[in-house]
């Protein structure tokens, strides 16, 4: 599952009727990076992203920011906070975490995409346009407060 390439990328037929200044401003330009077998900076932020999808996900089941938080605080107080996490969890949630932890980057951010692991994140979709639209109207109030000098 790749990102839709948002640069336009030149072949090998454009490459051979361009100009040199044309060459290096596409290739300035990121242009040929798939001529050059490469990729382009959104493909390449794409897969940096699914790559870290067990560790990202596998924090926020736990309730925590960053993988690197999480790390830190089992070094600090041993797992403790991650197993009282665990009893705290629905036996549904246990088994997504016992696939999650096992799971390849790619089988993770699909089933993320897909929305598999809504329940072990704590991820209510049904209501994130609900959630959304109120959180909109209290910062829409608060600013109209604070305008009005009602604050």
């Amino acid at each position: 599952m790749r990102p839709a390439v948002t640069l336009e990328q030149r072949g090998p037929e454009w490459v051979k009727s361009a100009s040199p200044d044309q060459i290096t401003a596409a290739l300035q330009a990121g242009e040929l990076a798939h001529y050059m077998g490469g990729k382009t900076p959104d493909e390449l932020a794409h897969d940096a992203h699914v790559e870290d999808s067990p560790n990202r996900l596998l924090s926020e089941a736990y309730g925590f920011a960053s993988h690197r938080q999480m790390s830190a605080v089992a070094g600090a107080y041993g797992s403790t906070l991650l197993e009282s996490r665990r009893r705290d969890m629905t036996a549904e949630q246990l088994e997504k975490l016992t696939w999650l932890e096992t799971a390849s980057p790619e089988q993770a951010y699909a089933a993320e995409a897909a929305g598999e692991l809504n329940s072990l994140l704590g991820r209510d979709v049904t209501n994130e346009a609900e959630r959304i639209s109120t959180v909109a109207a209290n910062v829409e109030a608060r600013i109209r407060a604070a305008l009005s000098g009602d604050s």
